[in-house]
């Protein structure tokens, strides 16, 4: 929702997240953007987007006019924006101070019962930039105190750059949620030189062990020099795509004043590559952000085996197909099948970091799964997941309105999707046809539907039944009297 500029006045422009924040009514007028809503259905506010206007008498109607709007929306005010009006005269430098102005404006944050949040980072968001430098806090957020109390707030002032006013944002929770978990990026395999570091990095791994136990620790060590590798080598996409946009862009406007020497389209043919080959790298990045302690072992000395007729999978056959020995095809299959931009375990390495590794990492990977076959044991930590949480509902409010999910590491989901490929050549068989629930083409809701379906057919016999029943007796009636009768 916006309110278009006039002359030299600023637009307002007020975006929103409709699954945060449930629009009820609205007002504006050329100084500010009023939302009236409700954030998680439960918490009832007014969002103001507010510009002062340059002049005094005209600042002070706006005000006026926020004041009487406030026993019309009764929610808890939130007020951001360009004031164009300081609170105390330690918030301007090298400026004319004029005391009525601040006089207006703090009658108008006492009538309307709102807090002035204090700013971190910096102490003014407004500059007039010439070599006789003017500095004012003329932005700011003013809030109700249930806001404060309700949300844990920050306000920070970023960096100016080129224009005269410095962006504010507004911001909850400063905790401190500990390090972020290591997250495979699928950009970094647009990289020219990821696969040759993978590799030398892999190879010169020395690890002794059983299996599973060199896998993780390997994959540890990766993590760790490719998140070195990410700052040293593959560094900010962003910033490298501005500077060979920027180059691609001199030569095209070189181009339109003379012919391009010979090394010069050479060299706007290789930015052009370049270019391309970022923009794609970033995109992988979004594309991805929008979808988002180990080392001892117990085995068993003989692995475990079916044994037993087991007639109703189908004899020794099918066994020998359920204990057969994990192939690469088998493994290659699982993983096609995933895609590999999904959330990873603790690990940090999702599906596609092994389909464009496979010929890498493929020894280890097979060597492990081979052990797993022989011992059926996993190396603690192995299969340690991250649980979240997914909401029930639109407004949780308590534990069980959230539905618990595990994310499990890379090596151990391939290892159950490999397993579960097998039991599915034998759960036709043990499964009964009369099963309607947790079936793939089968729904809970069709033994309600058959039972509702039987129960009615049973009453239409029955109704049939009691009809036909009801006439005979009339007619064996009425024929009695017509014999007796003289």
């Amino acid at each position: 929702m916006s309110v278009d500029t006039i002359r030299r006045a600023g637009e307002l422009l007020c975006i929103w997240n409709p699954d945060v924040f449930q629009l009820k009514a609205s007002c504006c007028n050329q100084n500010f953007l009023l939302l009236s809503d409700t954030i998680f259905h439960s918490f009832e506010c007014v969002i103001i987007n507010v510009y002062g206007p340059n002049e005094v008498a005209k600042r002070r109607e706006v005000w006026e006019c926020l004041i009487r709007l406030k026993s019309i929306f009764l929610g808890l005010w939130c007020l951001g924006g360009d004031f164009n009006e300081i609170r105390t005269i330690s918030e301007r430098i090298g400026c004319f101070r004029r005391y009525r102005g601040m006089r207006d404006f703090n009658y108008m944050i006492a009538q309307l019962e709102l807090m002035d949040m204090p700013m971190l980072g910096r102490k003014f968001t407004w500059c007039n930039s010439q070599d006789r430098e003017k500095w004012s806090r003329l932005d700011r957020f003013l809030l109700n105190h249930d806001w404060v109390q309700t949300f844990n707030f920050k306000l920070w002032g970023l960096p100016r750059l080129l224009f005269d006013h410095c962006p504010i944002i507004l911001m909850e929770d400063g905790r401190d949620w500990g390090p972020r978990p290591f997250r495979f990026i699928n950009a970094w395999l647009l990289h020219l030189n990821f696969l040759p570091f993978v590799k030398q990095t892999w190879s010169e791994l020395m690890v002794e062990g059983w299996a599973g136990f060199k896998c993780l620790m390997k994959f540890k060590a990766l993590k760790q020099a490719l998140k070195q590798w990410n700052m040293e080598v593959f560094g900010k996409i962003e910033a490298k795509l501005k500077i060979v946009e920027d180059e691609a862009h001199a030569l095209d406007l070189l181009a339109e004043e003379r012919p391009l020497l010979a090394p010069e389209q050479g060299r706007r043919k290789d930015v052009r590559s370049e270019v391309w080959r970022l923009s794609k790298m970033l995109k992988w990045t979004w594309l991805q952000k929008s979808r988002s302690n180990w080392a001892s072992k117990e085995f068993w000395s003989h692995r475990p085996k079916l044994s037993g007729p087991f007639k109703n999978i189908g004899g020794a056959q099918v066994v020998e197909q359920l204990e057969a020995v994990f192939t690469e095809e088998a493994i290659r299959e699982v993983l096609n099948s995933c895609e590999g931009n999904k959330a990873p375990g603790p690990n940090g390495f999702n599906m596609s970091f092994f389909k464009k590794c496979w010929g890498i990492v493929k020894y280890d990977v097979l060597q492990f799964m081979r052990e797993f076959h022989q011992n059926a044991s996993l190396v603690r930590g192995l299969n340690s997941s991250f649980i979240a949480l997914i909401p029930k509902s639109d407004s949780p409010s308590g534990l069980n309105e959230y539905r618990p999910i595990s994310l499990i590491g890379s090596l151990y989901k391939i290892l159950a999707k490999v397993l579960a490929n097998r039991i599915k050549l034998v759960m036709p068989r043990i499964i009964s046809d009369v099963q309607s629930a947790f079936l793939g083409g089968r729904h809970i809701l069709d033994g309600v539907l058959i039972a509702n379906e039987a129960w009615q057919l049973s009453i239409d016999w029955l109704a049939a039944f009691t009809g036909i029943w009801i006439l005979a007796m009339w007619w064996k009636v009425a024929a009695s009297y017509m014999v007796g009768k003289p």
